[in-house]
């Protein structure tokens, strides 16, 4: 399965190589990460918070490293944020790999591309 592949600890999971151009690709870094990153906002912060919304997807669009967004983020979300950017993280690497693995199977041999 994709999730175990994914790591657990978080110094792996801060290295793995996540492919932007991937995630472009399969439209991950628009609707899909915003609705994410908003109700992960309504979680910690108890309220819709569209300015951060905003600014965490900014970041994101940045393609900022995971510390980089932690540091970002602690201004607001303080002691979360951490938790917060391991969780997008993991997502982000799921929906990569989930990608990739899609993408082989509808062009593996004896298969039309979809």
């Amino acid at each position: 399965m994709i999730i175990d592949q994914i790591p657990a600890k978080k110094e792996e999971l801060f290295a793995y190589g996540l492919k932007w151009d991937v995630l472009q690709e399969a439209g991950v870094l628009g609707r899909k990460v915003e609705s994410w990153v908003a109700k992960k906002v309504v979680e910690y912060m108890g309220a819709e918070e569209k300015e951060l919304v905003q600014f965490a997807m900014e970041q994101i669009v940045a393609r900022k490293s995971p510390h980089e967004m932690i540091e970002q983020l602690q201004i607001v979300l303080e002691e979360e944020a951490e938790m917060f950017v391991i969780k997008l993280w993991r997502m982000l690497i799921f929906e990569q790999e989930r990608f990739l693995y899609q993408q082989k199977k509808t062009t593996s041999p004896g298969r039309s591309p979809a």
